[in-house]
């Protein structure tokens, strides 16, 4: 067996969590605080801060993107927006990507305006349905005719990539409501990017303890999937291609920021909430925030930074077969020279691994990499599973257990 290695990449990307929202979303779990007045400074000077002080550790790399998510960062004011970007230029320089996230309410021509000239070149709308039913359900704030304007207004504001953000298998959600989606989207033209994905029951949410009040049901999988495929293929005949299992683009148009995730990249994330992911000494660094917004601000209040919600330090094997798992997500896959400079020359036993999947019609082995087939998107945690299976044979059992697997489907 060879030893792998881990080794620091050139580059990261940076993740800014902007928790505030006007309400919380039933089906939302992800780490929001619903106020009635943003606390704006304090949260700028808090942010900035960990920026500062934690940034330590990237330096001699090279910023590659710069994502403000939330929550509803468009709430965040331009002021403090502008100090974390300032912050960041004055760091590392603007990278090439500046994502900000924005829900279609509260979206003007003069904040549009204001974001552009801070640096932002991306814009990503959580719009979730063009269609009034769908979102009553989803309890979204916005219309379909205020989401189909504030896109519009973007696209109008010259802003270079602007994605919006669709959703399927929502309870009551037909073929009309999803060809009602392609008809929006075929008439904002300049939209290049669309992340389509199905709506997940998540624990501790007022969708799921309604499901199990028997006050929504969870559609039937068969038609969920005719969903998804309708759904791709008008997609696709507005030019969008499908590169990785729930994002769609147009030519230029694919997220950079994502594409790091999915490769292994460093990230760099701060605010309340945040993860991010760090290598050092040998050993891939995953933090969490604290997703208590008193505690992130009251820390700050003391020139100190949050404890960390969690803080866990990953082997190599580990944090290959996370590697593996988003790879065979995308229609790049696996870069086989990204990996060995990653993980060393042990990553050569992975190609047995490759030279099978190559062999049951999944895709092709490249330079000791593999690159899916679209056909295979479809069953990439099949192909996940059996790549973890593969990591813990020849490298040990952490990595495989960390993800609670017992067995993988024979592909």
């Amino acid at each position: 067996m060879i030893p792998l290695r881990l080794e620091r990449g050139a580059s990261f990307g940076m993740y800014v969590h902007v928790p505030f929202c006007a309400r919380h979303c039933p089906y939302c779990d992800f780490t929001v605080a619903v106020v009635s007045r943003v606390p704006h400074e304090a949260y700028g000077g808090a942010v900035v801060g960990e920026i500062e002080r934690r940034g330590r550790a990237h330096a001699g790399q090279a910023l590659r993107t710069l994502y403000l998510g939330g929550g509803t960062p468009s709430l965040w004011s331009v002021g403090q927006i502008g100090r974390v970007v300032g912050c960041v230029a004055r760091l590392w320089g603007l990278p090439p990507e500046v994502t900000l996230e924005v829900n279609p309410e509260g979206v003007t021509r003069e904040r549009l305006e204001a974001w552009r000239g801070l640096g932002v070149n991306r814009l990503s709308f959580g719009v979730q349905s063009f269609s009034a039913p769908v979102l009553r359900t989803l309890g979204r704030a916005h219309s379909p005719e205020g989401a189909f304007r504030a896109v519009a207004l973007a696209l109008e504001a010259g802003f270079p990539h602007v994605s919006v953000d669709l959703m399927h298998g929502v309870p009551g959600q037909g073929e009309a409501e999803v060809e009602a989606d392609l008809r929006a989207l075929a008439a904002l033209e300049g939209v290049d990017h669309v992340s389509a994905y199905e709506l997940t029951w998540e624990p501790r949410t007022s969708f799921e303890a309604r499901r199990v009040r028997g006050m929504l049901s969870v559609p039937e999988q068969d038609a969920v999937v005719t969903l998804e495929r309708l759904q791709r293929a008008g997609l696709g005949e507005l030019g969008f291609e499908r590169y990785e299992v729930s994002s769609h683009a147009r030519a230029g148009g694919r997220s950079r920021h994502n594409e790091g995730y999915w490769s292994g990249r460093e990230v760099l994330a701060v605010g309340v909430g945040a993860h991010g992911l760090r290598v050092s000494g040998g050993m891939a660094v995953r933090r969490a925030n604290t997703r208590s917004l008193r505690r992130y601000l009251e820390a700050w209040s003391r020139g100190e930074l949050a404890e960390p919600s969690e803080e866990e330090r990953l082997t190599a094997a580990t944090h290959l077969g996370e590697r593996l798992l988003t790879g065979v997500r995308t229609v790049s896959g696996v870069d086989g020279a990204a990996l060995r400079r990653r993980f060393g020359e042990g990553v050569v036993e992975l190609v047995p691994l490759f030279e099978r999947w190559a062999s049951r019609g999944w895709g092709r082995v490249f330079d000791g990499g593999f690159v899916p087939s679209s056909r295979a998107l479809d069953h990439a945690d099949t192909l996940g599973l059996d790549a973890l299976q593969h990591v813990e044979a020849r490298w040990g059992g952490e990595a495989f257990a960390r993800f609670g697997l017992e067995q993988v489907v024979d592909t």
